[in-house]
């Protein structure tokens, strides 16, 4: 399929931008000009000498046809508009005046790249002496002026950001010859007076000079105001992660990263990066925050503006290796307090760059050097143990390992007291054997034995003598399920730690190896085509893998499948701006981003570790085609002592996303306006949630018809309570189609107040799937209760199949309510799409005083999100009827067969997606006010207050709930006979996820900026912050709920990630390099270089790391009934007292530290989730200094060596990190404080202790 966009105010006048794959989006261009200047202040035109002339004839004219032509260029960007419209360009403008402060008209001037020595931009100043150079790459330039009568001015190395509006103030000439010229190095103002757009810059400097743990730049972000993370550890060896910091009281899936001007964003997950590229191939990276102007579209929270390093004029490079070994780290807290070693840590990122001219005949010979090229490669190596060092084991005699005569050992389960503690109800009937006589409790009943009484519970029945099941009872599949258990055995069976002070359960010391691999190659060409065009282009080829002895996503108890993950990244960017006029420039970005990912069996890993008929099992699955991989099912005996997991390890998934913007910038009078379009088709394939291979429970149950009620006991036996499938794979072909457009005014009222209006409009399209396999739903106005199945409440009947809370057969449709997206009236993607979004910008910048010393701004827009498709879409392909998961009761793991699941009962489905499909968009109201004022001694500071207001973030509702309480104080679940389905709102369904978009959150918050950039000597920048984020739910998530949806204001409350008061310090401070000493002097005190970074952060409610849900999983954990069907997150009742701790570092030998008093809360009330408030207890803050000291020694005038001593957490300091906040009694009322404390309240970890790095780098 192929579809066109054309606009007017491309190169030529006109252009088109072709999508040819199901995926395109694009990054931001602007155009700007001006001739007609007689009356305009601020006017300037892109101009050579010979197109000098009098325009003055023409202006009314050309004013008319301009405005004609843009007029329908407006049209055609709301008929065809786009999302991320950045091309990551800036502008230089100023006015030049004589010695009296008199405008000079005429005046020509250059602008030029100091790196290249190319002339980027040629303007003529207006009558008002001012121009602009609009469309600048992001560089150092020098800026050359001359007029006649006058003496050549040249203003030397002004430093010019991506997106920046750099204003140069007035420039003044002295009298003389040209043939003199006046050199200036330039102070480039701190303050900004040109623009309302709310940023943060950290320069290539402050990336490659400050010590970053684990050497990525996305650390640079937690130093800038605003932002937070609850992470514990800064070493962030993690797959091109983004959504782990939280800016303004943003979710972090609304960061949105831009590699030169194109998206670099990850829309599947809304978490990561396409490519993360090397910081030392880094030019500089930007933050928009708060409010920006139009051209800036899809991120509410904040946009990440990166750009490449560019070459130069003359060749140069820099070669480099870093390496982290556990012999230069202190020992962290809980490791000294037990007696461990330090933790296992090898790191090793090495690599090099070069940048140079391009020689090229007669195109870019060595005299007009045009065509510039920059390659960085990169290559890290790392490995460190997880955060797994134990794993539970069942004692092998119950095994039947290790015992005289291969019997099964189950006497280590006895129990003190009888059988009842262990019979799963709350009537304590006593249980006899067949001769009337007590039986001990955990005792294994011979199978087919046992009765049970009305209540289901068990009665009589036979027991093994001792315990001992005699191998001539183990089940035909028992060896092969011990071949595949026990090569979870990672440790050894000596001398093992029992559980609970009994030997039927024991944990095996384990430190797995957590292993990261990584190549990047990075390429750039740039071409100046002149002072009337330049180009360039970007490929970027990252090629990542991890690796563990355990799953991935998810780890099971026995690690045994050794799990890869490989997740290559290409990245592709082309730039061309063009100065088709004076008066008119465009500039267009394309971009193409591919993402593979693949999680498997780590090769080389044996056969007999997960292969099916290698291990020896001999039956057939319910479902053979879905098995691909023919592994061995998952065993999980129900009672904590055997649980392999399920999650299969061929999972895959790609993305495509090509991207193409075009903007186009026209200066009329005082007012340079900007249009621009953005397209972007977007296609990825992904696995839904399947099963793949056969998953076996067999806890004890009156389900299973051969129950010893023992679940271990019945696993050895071949007697499963539970088997269930997947009955297909299903991969689905994802896309959807985005465009957007902005029109935009920068007006100079007055040389001292610029105003900057526009509006913005958003097309945000639904993401739909493809043949073969379609999205499915649950549509709650598509539920018929006249077609509701009826659920079985009978007992079971002994020596039947049982069927207590199936679906009776034929009694219904088993997928009432369930719809396919784009038939029936349900729209394609679930969701209907909206075609109102539009987002209007306004912003003021104001120079107080007019000297470009104080300057007061301010701004509102409106903002819109893409919600991210792993929570939405991805499962939709899963959903019944088209992938199904059926559950079959009782049998023998060797009698499995598909003929089982012919004509079996179904059972309530669980798990199931249903949407809103109303489809509102998140929604983010932004405003900023402050002041801005330069300071002695080259500083700046900036005060400002930022807020935001969202509303429609998603959140999830369980549609299967029940009034709270409903079962706890009525007793509607004896009417039914405790089958909890049959009381449901929605029959034939346990669970249903249903994604709303009504969630709101706001944000408040001063922030103080003092910044000292323009120094050789000592760079600064330090903030504090003062905030405060609440919300109803910190994430997107498909998974929580709330316990009640008709109190959802209970729940608003801080975020999880809100933290009150935050410092950051940053500096850089180069000693004195002694020139002019003796060689000794200089080669031993000079060119030694201090930086670092000093981090004092208040704590956040989150207690145990991470983003809270509204399932609350930072917050504190009661046990409880909620009465509601089980749906939602129970916290205490607060019973009054002090709750805060004494969390001292002196504690007894094996104990921890306290941060919190358990004993002031209690077990609430069944039916009710607590009166303890969300996110009431801050957790412990971060008291941080990261310190590096180089070492710079000059080989030549050109050539020179760094050596590096980087130094984290540098005085060892000890930081608390998360806290246990699991409370559980046995009863309602009861406090937790006593035996039922437990561990809760107690710190569990620390943040990192001190970490050293030591780097060398090479430079030419």
């Amino acid at each position: 399929m192929e579809k066109r966009i054309k606009t007017y105010g491309l190169i030529s006048g006109i252009g088109h931008a072709i999508f040819n794959d199901p995926q395109t989006a694009g990054s931001n261009a602007r155009i700007t000009g001006g001739a007609c200047d007689q009356e305009n202040a601020g006017s300037y035109r892109f101009v050579k000498s010979e197109m000098e002339s009098d325009l003055t004839d023409e202006c009314q004219r050309r004013h008319s046809s301009s405005l004609i032509g843009l007029s329908l260029l407006a049209l055609l960007m709301i008929l065809f508009s786009g999302s991320k419209l950045q091309a990551q360009t800036g502008s230089i403008s100023g006015t030049v005046v004589d010695p009296g402060g008199a405008s000079i008209a005429g005046a020509t001037v250059q602008v030029v790249n100091h790196a290249t020595g190319n002339t980027t931009r040629e303007a003529t100043t207006g009558n008002t002496g001012t121009f602009r150079a609009l469309n600048l790459p992001p560089a150092t330039y020098d800026v050359k002026i001359s007029a006649t009568g006058m003496k050549n001015l040249q203003r030397s190395g002004i430093v010019l950001d991506q997106e920046q509006d750099l204003g140069l103030g007035q420039l003044q000439m002295s009298i003389g010859e040209r043939s003199e010229t006046v050199t200036v190095n330039s102070e480039e103002p701190l303050i900004e007076t040109e623009t309302s757009n709310h940023s943060a810059v950290i320069s290539s400097r402050q990336v490659l000079e400050q010590p970053l743990n684990g050497r990525d730049f996305e650390s640079l972000m937690t130093t800038l105001p605003g932002v937070v993370t609850n992470n514990t550890s800064q070493f962030r060896l993690v797959f091109n992660q983004t959504n782990d910091f939280f800016v303004n009281g943003m979710r972090g899936t609304a960061n949105n990263f831009f590699l030169d001007g194109v998206i670099n964003t990850d829309v599947g997950a809304n978490d990561g990066q396409y490519t993360d590229l090397s910081i030392d191939a880094v030019g500089e990276f930007k933050t928009l925050t708060g409010n920006f102007n139009a051209e800036y579209g899809r991120s509410p929270g904040v946009m990440i503006l990166v750009n490449t390093k560019a070459g130069g004029d003359h060749f140069h490079g820099t070669a480099y290796e870093f390496v982290r070994n556990t012999a230069f780290d202190a020992n962290d807290w809980f490791s000294n307090h037990q007696g461990k070693p330090r933790s296992i840590l090898h790191f090793n990122q090495f690599g090099g760059n070069i940048g140079g001219y391009i020689p090229i005949p007669k195109i870019s010979p060595r005299s007009n050097k045009r065509a510039f090229f920059f390659f960085n490669y990169e290559g890290t190596r790392s490995s460190k143990p997880t955060g797994s060092t134990f794993y539970t084991m069942p004692n092998p005699a119950l095994l039947g390992i290790g015992t005289p005569t291969g019997d099964a050992d189950m006497s280590t389960l006895y129990r003190a007291g009888n059988e009842c503690a262990n019979n799963g109800t709350s009537t304590c009937t006593p249980i006899t054997d067949t001769s009337g006589n007590p039986v001990r409790n955990g005792s294994v009943f011979i199978p087919g034995t046992i009765q049970y009484n009305k209540f289901g519970e068990v009665q009589t029945g036979t027991v093994y003598q001792g315990n001992i099941i005699p191998k001539s009872d183990f089940g035909t599949q028992y060896q092969a399920m011990i071949k595949n258990i026990t090569p979870g055995y990672r440790g050894s069976f000596n001398n093992p730690v029992y559980n609970n002070g009994f030997s039927d359960m024991q944990q095996i010391a384990f430190q797995d190896t957590y292993t990261f691999r990584k190549n990047q190659y990075v390429a750039r060409v740039d071409f100046n085509f002149g002072p009337r065009a330049n180009a360039f282009f970007r490929y970027v080829d990252d090629r990542q893998q991890e690796s563990q002895g355990f799953g991935i996503f998810s780890g099971p108890s026995f690690p045994v499948y050794p799990q890869f993950r490989k997740k290559p990244g290409k990245s592709y960017a082309w730039s061309l701006v063009n100065v088709i006029s004076p008066t008119l420039t465009n500039e267009v970005t394309v971009g193409w981003m591919h993402l593979d990912q693949v999680v498997d069996i780590l090769p080389g890993t044996p056969k007999e570790k997960f292969d099916k008929q290698t291990i020896g099992y001999t039956f057939n699955d319910l479902y053979p085609s879905t098995n691909t991989h023919n592994l061995a099912p998952a065993l999980n005996s129900g009672d904590g002592y055997v649980n392999t997991g399920t999650f299969p390890p061929g999972w895959t998934s790609t993305g495509n996303t090509v991207v193409v913007t075009d903007n186009v910038t026209k200066v009329l009078g005082n007012h340079v306006i900007k249009f621009g379009v953005f397209g972007d088709l977007n296609e990825n394939g992904q696995e839904g949630s399947w099963q793949e291979n056969p998953s076996f429970n067999f806890g004890a149950s009156n389900q299973n018809a051969n129950n010893s009620n023992s679940g271990i006991a019945n696993m050895i036996l071949g007697d499963y309570t539970t088997v269930s499938q997947s009955n297909k794979y299903a991969f689905g072909h994802f896309h959807f189609v985005q465009y957007e457009g902005y029109a935009q005014d920068t007006w100079k009222i007055s040389p001292r107040l610029t105003l900057d209006y526009g509006m913005r409009y958003e097309f945000i399209g639904p993401t739909y799937t493809t043949s073969p396999f379609y999205q499915y739903y649950f549509e709650p106005s598509s539920y018929n209760p006249a077609n509701a199945v009826q659920i079985n409440t009978a007992d079971n009947i002994p020596g039947q199949a049982p069927t207590k809370g199936s679906i009776i057969t034929g009694s219904g449709n088993p997928y009432n309510g369930m719809v396919q997206e784009g038939t029936k009236g349900f729209p394609k993607g679930g969701l209907n799409p909206r075609y109102n979004n539009f987002g209007p910008r306004v912003g003021f910048a104001y120079d107080v005083f007019g000297d470009g010393k104080t300057a007061f701004r301010g701004g509102f827009g409106i903002f819109y999100e893409r919600y991210q498709q792993n929570v939405f879409n991805f499962g939709g392909i899963s959903n019944p009827p088209q992938v199904y998961t059926p559950t079959i009761y009782g049998g023998k793991v060797g009698d499995l067969s598909p003929s089982l699941v012919d004509g079996a009962p179904l059972t309530p489905a669980s798990g199931v997606l249903g949407s809103d499909r109303a489809g509102q968009i998140p929604t983010t109201y932004g405003y900023n006010i402050g002041i801005q004022q330069q300071l002695p001694y080259k500083l700046g500071l900036n005060i400002t207050y930022i807020g935001n207001v969202s509303r429609h973030q998603m959140y999830n509702q369980q549609l299967e709930q029940l009034p709270l309480g409903y079962t706890t104080s009525t007793p509607i679940l004896a009417t039914v006979n405790n089958v909890q389905a049959a009381i449901l709102p929605y029959k034939g369904y346990n669970t249903i996820q249903y994604n709303v978009f009504g969630a709101n959150s706001s944000y408040n918050g001063l922030q103080v900026h003092l910044e000292r950039r323009f120094s050789n000597k000592f760079t600064l920048n330090a903030d504090y912050t003062f905030s405060k984020a609440v919300d109803l739910d910190d994430v997107d998530s498909n998974q929580n709920a709330f316990p009640d949806y008709t109190q959802l204001h209970k729940f608003y409350a801080p975020a999880g990630f809100d933290r009150r008061n935050v410092v950051n310090i940053q500096y850089v401070y180069n000693f004195p390099d002694f020139r002019g000493s003796n060689k000794l002097v200089q080669l031993t005190a000079g060119g030694w270089e201090l930086s670092g970074v000093s981090q004092f952060w208040s704590g956040s409610p989150c207690l145990n790391s991470g983003a809270g849900g509204a399932g609350d999983s930072c917050d504190l954990s009661s046990s409880g009934n909620l009465g509601n069907g089980g749906f939602g997150h129970i916290r205490p009742d607060y019973l009054g007292g002090q709750i805060m701790a004494n969390h001292t570092h002196d504690v007894p030998a094996g104990k921890n530290p306290m941060w919190f008093n358990p004993g002031v809360f209690a077990q609430p009330a069944n039916g009710s989730f607590g009166n303890f408030h969300r996110n009431t207890i801050y957790g412990p803050g971060v008291n941080n200094y990261n310190m590096s000291l180089y070492k710079n020694v000059n080989i030549t005038e050109s050539v020179r060596f760094q050596l590096r001593f980087e130094f984290y957490n540098i005085f060892n300091h000890t930081q608390w990190g998360t806290v246990n906040t699991s409370l559980s009694a046995p009863a309602p009322g009861t406090p937790f404080s006593g035996t039922n404390a437990g561990s809760a309240g107690q710190i569990n970890s620390t943040r990192d202790p001190r970490q050293m790095q030591l780097g060398g780098k090479f430079y030419f």
